[in-house]
């Protein structure tokens, strides 16, 4: 993530690379010990214009509710973060698929 990161331009240690590091990692840690159906984790990074998207999805089709998440809570801190950088946090559930795919984007005009 880090190196992709460096890659496409984001400055290591800017407020931008650390926050997208941040909710990577979280996104990946909640997708771990959540997901009670799988282990299998597939986290993606993308840029499309000035939208850098950060998803994880996992096998466990169960929705995620992102309503009134206190602000401690890592949903919350992912929400935080996305709002700080004119974005949002979404949960897309595919119950035909079994998965579920949890999406944070950020607006990074500044940097790309």
């Amino acid at each position: 993530m880090r190196r992709w990161l460096r890659y496409v331009g984001v400055p290591p240690g800017s407020d931008l690379f650390d926050d997208v590091v941040k909710v990577g990692v979280e996104l990946m840690t909640n997708s771990v010990c959540h997901a009670q159906c799988s282990r299998d984790v597939l986290i993606s990074l993308t840029i499309e214009g000035y939208v850098l998207t950060i998803e994880a999805e996992d096998g466990d089709p169960r929705p995620l509710c992102t309503d009134d998440v206190p602000a401690w809570h890592g949903l919350g801190r992912m929400s935080a973060v996305a709002r700080a950088h004119s974005g949002d946090l979404r949960a897309v559930v595919d119950a035909e698929a079994g998965a579920k795919t949890v999406r944070v984007r950020l607006c990074v005009p500044g940097f790309l």
